[in-house]
């Protein structure tokens, strides 16, 4: 049996178009993963070798004196330790602020409920630069610039516009039937909260702890205005201050890219490691019920 000059071209077509498809793919993943490699190989390339004539994309001998000159000039690891108190503190205390407001907007009807809750989300968008100068006058006049404290107020309120909102979305989500069985049995709005609410809203509170998390660990402009002392500095400062110390003599894109590898690398690992949990809890946790 022939197959028809008709059904042939159709199959031909659906084979370019699958064909170009995959191929743009693999272009935009390689366009994506190109600044990885490029650190990567950065740091692992000696500094003398990595912007002269026979530097080799791929190189057969790797070499570890970009991070030994990095460690030398940066305490590493105290910096590490900072960065995560300063993402395990803020998205703890995100997500303890925004559970009973998450629940009020979700749940509780109120006055002008919609309106304020645009506005907490609003300000969550907000560029963080609009913001910098007024909080730097407020927290020098407290006293508390170069503080934990500080950086912890700081990172908690860019984190809880965003955190409120989904948490509000999740509460909404839930049937209204599971509350009023709780009520029935004598449960207050803090009871319910605790008993209720928190027990089916984990896998979004789990998720919502990794995603605040990454976001703290990843922010850069915050630390550096709000963090003035090495007590406090973490391990995205040591980026820029491998670079400018003076014992280097010149800008160390070598160590740079080191420090810039030992940052994104723990990002990388809490991604993939939990992805499964991220997507999953953004989803059905959201409709459980």
């Amino acid at each position: 049996m022939i197959a028809s000059p008709t059904l042939a071209g159709r199959g031909t077509s659906r084979a370019v178009h699958r064909a170009l498809f995959v191929a743009a793919i693999v272009v935009g993943v390689a366009i994506l993963m190109f600044p990885v490699y490029w650190i990567v190989l950065s740091a692992f390339t000696p500094s003398q070798i990595l912007f002269s004539p026979h530097f080799d994309f791929l190189p057969l001998h790797w070499s570890l004196a970009n991070f030994r000159t990095g460690f030398q000039v940066v305490p590493v690891g105290s910096y590490f330790l900072h960065s995560v108190v300063l993402g395990i503190v803020p998205a703890c205390l995100a997500i303890l602020v925004a559970l009973p407001a998450g629940y009020a907007f979700g749940r509780i009807k109120f006055f002008a409920r919609g309106g304020i809750l645009a506005l907490i989300v609003f300000s969550g968008f907000l560029p963080i630069v609009a913001s910098i100068i007024p909080l730097f006058e407020l927290f020098k006049d407290l006293g508390i610039i170069g503080t934990w404290w500080a950086l912890f107020l700081v990172y908690t309120g860019f984190l809880l516009g965003f955190t409120t909102w989904i948490l509000s979305l999740f509460v909404a989500r839930i049937p209204i039937e599971v509350e009023e069985a709780a009520r029935l049995d004598g449960a207050n709005e803090p009871a319910l909260l605790r008993f209720v609410m928190v027990p089916l809203l984990r896998p979004a509170i789990a998720s919502l702890f990794i995603v605040d998390f990454l976001a703290s660990w990843n922010q850069f402009l915050l630390p550096t205005i709000f963090s003035t002392s090495a007590s406090t500095s973490p391990l995205v400062l040591g980026i820029s201050q491998a670079s400018e110390n003076p014992q280097l003599h010149s800008v160390a894109w070598g160590p740079q890219a080191a420090f810039g590898l030992i940052v994104v690398v723990p990002a990388i690992i809490v991604v993939l490691f939990f992805q499964r949990r991220i997507a999953g809890g953004l989803t059905a946790g959201a409709v459980k019920g």
